[in-house]
């Protein structure tokens, strides 16, 4: 009678780890879904209205400093993705215009971000 009981103790136990390790799994599987952050899209303009096309847009993940960089095209329209989630210092710049800086925290999530840029020489 001891040695079945001993095995059920086993079997008890075993199934108590691959129940936990499942919740494991479960786990990282959600927390994955979200490991590859989230983007920023929109369009450059400036005050008259007017698409900006060639604009550089620096994304700068304030806490680490890595920078992700895209010009905007014939439309004047961006989109940096991805970006891990965190707060970001956003700038544009373009040839006969100020530079424009904005903070914002990304998200798992995809954020429109238009900017209007002023005509002028940088600000510095």
């Amino acid at each position: 009678m001891e040695v079945r009981d001993g095995w059920k103790i086993r079997k008890y136990i075993f199934d108590i780890a691959v129940g936990a390790r499942l919740c494991v799994v479960r786990a990282d599987i959600r927390i994955g879904s979200n490991r590859g952050g989230g983007s920023i899209q929109g369009t450059i303009t400036d005050s008259g209205g007017s698409v900006v096309p060639g604009a550089t847009v620096v994304a700068t993940n304030v806490a680490t400093r890595v920078e992700s960089t895209r010009q905007t095209n014939e439309a004047g329209l961006y989109v940096i993705s991805p970006l891990p989630p965190g707060e970001y210092k956003v700038s544009v710049s373009a040839t006969g215009f100020q530079t424009f800086s904005i903070m914002f925290v990304s998200e798992a999530s995809v954020r429109t971000l238009p900017i209007v840029i002023s005509a002028g020489p940088p600000l510095r």
